[in-house]
């Protein structure tokens, strides 16, 4: 049994600036804006951020929801939280209609509307950072096997899932072209 090291990094999306844009378009258009300019259309993670962009908006603005179930972001990334007013949402009462999300000035809440109508709208830029962890192993299984490598990465994506950490890469880095390195034992 050999005491090896391997070392991981963890890249989180980490805080996000806001970009208010006082200019009123489609959905679709915005969201081209903002990837254009940005990052992409605002993605409410949490009532705290809804909270912070409510008293920011004179005006209901374009979020990056839109109707495909409601299940997904414009950036493709899993709907964990929603704000939706009661009654919300109706897919604005039209079933060959796309309907996107945009947030109501009075309320805060979200409002289902056609994708078709003119708003301002919200962008946002991701701050990335990333952390670099170091783990130590005993094992007599072969580190050296990508199989065992990636099986490793995907029970620790597991692990900070159940923990509710979303939206974060997890990689092996690297030391002289290897993941892994034998350490010395230490005597005690």
């Amino acid at each position: 049994m050999y005491v090896i090291l391997g070392v991981f990094s963890a890249y989180r999306t980490g805080p996000l600036k806001i970009h208010l844009v006082e200019t009123v378009m489609f959905w679709n258009d915005a969201k081209n804006y903002c990837r254009s300019h940005y990052t992409d259309l605002i993605t409410v993670r949490s009532m705290s951020e809804n909270e912070e962009i409510h008293p920011l908006i004179e005006t209901n603005h374009w979020i990056s929801l839109h109707r495909a179930l409601w299940a997904n972001w414009s950036d493709l990334t899993p709907v964990h939280f929603t704000n939706w007013e009661t009654g919300q949402p109706d897919n604005n009462g039209v079933t060959n209609m796309t309907s996107c999300a945009a947030v109501d000035t009075s309320t805060g809440t979200w409002w289902d509307v056609g994708c078709s109508e003119k708003h301002e709208f919200i962008c946002q830029t991701l701050i990335p950072y990333s952390r670099r962890l170091e783990l130590r192993f005993q094992s007599e299984v072969n580190l050296t096997d990508p199989d065992a490598q990636q099986q490793i990465l995907q029970q620790l994506h597991a692990k900070l899932n159940s923990d509710e950490l979303t939206e974060f890469k997890l990689r092996w880095i690297k030391k002289y072209g290897v993941t892994f390195h034998k350490e010395q034992r230490k005597k005690t």
